[in-house]
């Protein structure tokens, strides 16, 4: 699951989070100011405060709204998952 630190002031968060939303991509929205171990656990992650900050499943991260940067570990993420195959019978007419 995605995770995406956010704070409830902060304008390229809510871009953020509305660009996942148009993308219909799922992500667990962890807020900093609601916690304080919210903001040790992305400090202790990324070595800074700032926000957004977009965490994949694998542990990489972007900090900030760098759509390209995004949208490159999406891709990334889309070419490694194997593709749903259809298997289809085909039945001769008797």
């Amino acid at each position: 699951m995605i995770k995406i630190y956010s704070s409830h002031t902060c304008p390229y968060c809510e871009k953020l989070e509305r660009y996942f939303d148009s993308l219909d991509m799922h992500y667990d929205k962890i807020y900093i100011d609601d916690n304080r171990d919210n903001l040790k656990e992305l400090v202790a992650l990324t070595g800074i405060a700032g926000v957004p900050v977009t965490v994949f499943e694998n542990g990489e991260y972007v900090i900030g709204y760098d759509r390209e940067n995004i949208d490159k570990r999406l891709n990334a993420k889309k070419a490694k998952t194997p593709a749903k195959v259809k298997v289809v019978r085909a039945v001769k007419p008797a």
